[in-house]
């Protein structure tokens, strides 16, 4: 299969709340539900959620993430695809750069986190 993505990836594993608001009757507040899953496949741009319930294609939802932060990372995300294996739906969102959101916080820590996967030599030179 060809590989369309540029952004360099890498596979961890974070638990991920989706928040879903729909409207009630005229008048009602909206009402709010909450998805669990997981991250399989992130980068800077986005990540892929593992869940047992299909989302809509092309919603912006809310995500909050438990990344090894002392508090969750309040994302906002849209649907770009979506695939069905046996149990799960596997879900790719492309987080978006909103006001309000944790989307830099989240930039930096992957760039962080990128660069503790690049191997070093034993001599402690990188290159060498």
């Amino acid at each position: 299969m060809f590989e369309r993505r540029k952004k360099s990836r890498f596979s961890r594993r974070f638990p991920v709340f989706v928040e879903i608001s729909s409207r009630g009757a005229a008048g009602d507040y909206p009402r709010r539900q909450i998805i669990k899953g997981y991250t399989t496949d992130i980068s800077r741009f986005g990540f892929q959620l593992v869940t047992s319930r299909r989302l809509q294609s092309n919603a912006q939802l809310r995500l909050y993430m438990l990344n090894n932060t002392e508090h969750p990372l309040d994302l906002l995300g849209e649907v770009r695809w979506l695939a069905q294996d046996s149990e799960h739906w596997r879900i790719g969102f492309e987080l978006m750069d909103a006001r309000g959101t944790d989307y830099l916080l989240w930039q930096n820590d992957i760039s962080r986190a990128s660069l503790d996967l690049v191997a070093v030599p034993a001599t402690g030179k990188a290159g060498a």
